[in-house]
């Protein structure tokens, strides 16, 4: 961490923890409304759910959800091995911009 940011870090770590739970109840909608999508339906409940989980952008949205909670399960920082993985969250952001094109 930059020297100078580290008065902020109890902010960062705030910011970081509402960031991702709001990303990890999206994730969870979408795996619980993902058998509304034929491909997923024909599989059956719990194939289906697999099936979606291991899907390329459901893959994506997990590596940039799950380091913040892999990290406050285990009770301590192990910022150095997880912190490529955040480098997702900027792909998931990317991808919602794309979400909210289609809306328009």
């Amino acid at each position: 961490t930059e020297p100078g940011l580290r008065e902020f870090h109890s902010i960062f770590y705030v910011e970081e923890g509402v960031t991702s739970s709001i990303f990890l109840a999206e994730y969870i909608a979408r795996l619980a409304v993902c058998m509304e999508k034929k491909c997923y339906a024909r599989l059956g409940p719990i194939r289906g759910r697999w099936a979606f989980m291991i899907s390329g952008p459901s893959l994506l949205d997990a590596l940039a959800t799950f380091p913040f909670f892999i990290e406050l399960l285990l009770h301590r920082r192990i910022l150095p091995t997880l912190t490529y993985l955040r480098v997702f969250r900027l792909l998931r952001i990317t991808r919602t911009t794309s979400y909210s094109k289609a809306m328009d």
